[in-house]
């Protein structure tokens, strides 16, 4: 229930005491991400907001600015779980709440979180790559959807600005899905 979720110290538990804990911090992921899969009409947006913020900084400490594909690559099964269980949180956390965070004051916030994403999608495994692949497509998909009903469909075609907080994001994403694009092994050319 709702209630046992939001209004007991549950939450709290789970981001001081068990995600900063390696052995742990998975199981954690899985928790939160169920968490933030709720609907937010029960309870309101802040206290999602305040997951996510909380969330961020904890993982923030514990990934920094390492290189997550290489982390992948490198790291024992827990840790490869830890990268794919993130990328699902991020995923279903904006698929579900983004909107939360697109006030100015969390811009950094919700661009840090699409940054670690993004960074997720460079990791050379088809799973965590399907995880973070239909989120931006949710994402691209929901911008098409608003700019189109606010600027109307005349006008659309002709360009204009990405909202701010998106604008680095898609750039990065494109850049990531032309990098992961199937490319053919060997191209055969033969004239009529």
């Amino acid at each position: 229930p709702l209630g046992f979720v939001f209004e007991t110290d549950l939450i709290a538990t789970l981001l001081t005491k068990f995600l900063p804990v390696p052995s742990l911090r998975n199981m954690t992921i899985k928790c939160l991400t169920e968490i933030a899969g709720l609907d937010a009409d029960e309870v309101g947006e802040e206290r999602f907001r305040t997951l996510y913020l909380s969330f961020m900084s904890t993982v923030d400490a514990q990934l920094g600015d390492a290189d997550v594909a290489l982390v992948f690559f490198n790291g024992s099964h827990a840790e490869q779980t830890f990268i794919e269980d993130l990328a699902m949180f991020l995923a279903t956390f904006f698929r579900a709440h983004r909107h939360c965070l697109e006030n100015p004051n969390d811009h950094a916030a919700l661009g840090k979180g699409h940054q670690v994403l993004c960074r997720i999608g460079l990791v050379d495994d088809i799973e965590v790559f399907k995880i973070c692949l239909e989120y931006w497509h949710a994402l691209a998909e929901s911008l098409y959807g608003a700019r189109r009903r606010s600027v109307g469909s005349s006008l659309l075609m002709g360009g204009g600005n990405v909202p701010e907080p998106y604008a680095q994001v898609l750039s990065t994403v494109r850049s990531i899905m032309i990098r992961r694009m199937a490319k053919p092994e060997e191209v055969l050319i033969v004239k009529d």
